[in-house]
């Protein structure tokens, strides 16, 4: 299960043939063959006081200007008070993805 990001979601069944794959999801390998899916990664870091940083999550966009207002909205949202709290996350554009 792949998680889209307007919250849609794609399944991949190993066990069909590419050929019934086509036939069921045309638009999806349509897309593929354009360009490859959601090359632009942002990730989500965990900061907590007193045991470091994690990765939380990565979330793959389309659109460059759509991964980095995602990281700067997030990051607007979430990362308001004036001072470092204990724990918070952080959202960072990492770029392109190969």
């Amino acid at each position: 299960m792949d998680q889209l990001t307007d919250g849609t979601q794609a399944f991949l069944l190993a066990s069909k043939s590419s050929f019934d794959f086509e036939l069921e999801y045309p638009y999806y390998i349509a897309m593929t063959q354009i360009n490859p899916i959601r090359p632009y990664q942002v990730d989500i870091i965990e900061y907590e006081r007193g045991w470091g940083s994690r990765l939380d999550e990565s979330i793959y966009f389309n659109d460059e200007q759509e991964a980095k207002d995602y990281a700067d909205d997030y990051n607007k949202k979430y990362n308001t008070e004036s001072k470092v709290p204990d724990w918070y996350m952080v959202a960072r554009y990492v770029g392109k993805t190969s």
